[in-house]
C-alpha cells in the first residue's frame, strides 16, 4: 500500500503530485471525483486510496 504522503514527498517521480482539496459544501462531488482518480491511478502505476487532502 503507497499512501499519498509516500507519493506526495517521494523525489524521484517526474510529475508533480496531485492533491484534491473538497470544501465542506462540496464534499460529495470530492469524494466523486477522488474515487475517479483513484481508480484511474490504479490502472496506471500506484495504488493510491486517497488524494483528498
Amino acid at each position: 500500500m503507497v499512501s499519498a504522503s509516500d507519493i506526495l514527498f517521494n523525489h524521484e517521480t517526474n510529475v508533480a503530485p496531485l492533491g484534491l482539496i473538497a470544501m465542506d459544501s462540496a464534499r460529495e462531488l470530492g469524494e466523486k471525483i477522488d474515487n475517479y482518480m483513484v481508480e484511474w491511478e490504479h490502472n496506471v502505476v500506484y495504488n493510491v486510496y486517497t488524494f483528498l487532502i
